[in-house]
């Protein structure tokens, strides 16, 4: 979709592909500080999904979804899972969100983040989550709060199945 002149929740239900998803805004819909709604029902593989020039992302997911954002102008993403869900947040154009909050989930939720380029917070709910960290390692500042549950992370080695749990 391109040329959107209002910010319009998207729905992804019942996915099994990997094809793209993209919003692009006109000028006047994304001035200011604007939030997109993204509701997952049963999609298990979206493909990429893209909306650029949107700084807060709401995700809401039940049973088995899956989301690939791309958002260049991201900066916080509020995660509420009640099924398992993985929210990739690693795509280059992501680099800067330094909020993930998914207190609020209550499923098995995996977040693919990486750390490398700006101070991150990621807050798991409290189902049994996992944090992959396996593209850019935690800093110093950078905060992992698995929340409640038997929570995991997730780090590359070099080892022979080519990560670690924590």
């Amino acid at each position: 979709l391109t040329n959107v002149g209002t910010i319009t929740p998207i729905a992804l239900s019942y996915t099994a592909g990997t094809g793209i998803t993209s919003v692009t805004y006109n000028a006047s819909a994304v001035e200011g500080t604007e939030t997109q709604a993204i509701t997952l029902t049963d999609a298990a593989s979206t493909g990429l999904t893209t909306a650029d020039d949107i700084e807060n992302f709401t995700i809401t997911s039940s049973g088995t979804s899956a989301l690939y954002l791309d958002a260049d102008s991201a900066t916080s993403v509020t995660v509420n899972a009640s099924g398992t869900t993985t929210i990739d947040l690693n795509a280059a154009t992501t680099a800067s969100i330094a909020t993930v909050d998914g207190s609020a989930s209550t499923g098995k939720v995996t977040y693919v983040v990486d750390f490398t380029d700006v101070e991150t917070t990621v807050t798991g709910g409290t189902g049994n989550d996992t944090i992959d960290v396996s593209d850019g390692l935690p800093n110093l500042n950078d905060v992992l709060d698995g929340g409640d549950g038997t929570d995991k992370l997730f780090i590359a080695t070099a080892a022979a199945n080519g990560g670690g749990v924590v």
